[in-house]
């Protein structure tokens, strides 16, 4: 039974690679996986706890560059999604903002700094730990 379940998660990892969602060039971190797919903030969530963890939680900056991303912090007095405290921020300049009281989810920018963002943006993603990492960590 163990085996099947290894098995299976090689493959999923497999199909995962064969469709450009991830692969050891996604591997930033042992920890971290960006995924390309453009979804919104709770897409991306679900994402992440289906193949995943959850969506990325920083306590220091971050291992990404180039791309704008979401990650799991959310306005809800700022909560990780994994349910995680953190005193760590990194807001850019005038941030959080919340235009038009709509912005409730957090994108971290090629620069490591943080933007507040209307959770229906569909944006790139960063993915932590979790059940498929286990298995691509020889990238």
């Amino acid at each position: 039974m163990h085996f099947l379940y290894f098995r299976f998660k090689k493959e999923l990892h497999l199909y995962l690679i064969g469709f450009g969602l991830i692969s050891c060039s996604n591997v930033v971190h042992p920890k971290y996986r960006y995924i390309t797919l453009n979804k919104t903030w709770t897409e991306a969530q679900q994402f992440c706890r289906q193949f995943f963890d959850d969506l990325a939680t920083f306590e220091m900056l971050s291992l990404i560059t180039g791309h704008e991303v979401w990650i799991g912090l959310y306005r809800e007095a700022w909560m990780w999604s994994d349910g995680s405290n953190s005193s760590f921020q990194n807001w850019r300049t005038g941030q959080p903002s919340n235009d038009g009281y709509s912005q409730s989810c957090v994108a971290e920018y090629p620069d490591h700094d943080w933007d507040d963002r209307p959770c229906q943006s569909e944006i790139p993603f960063i993915c932590q730990g979790g059940k498929i990492s286990k298995f691509i960590s020889a990238c």
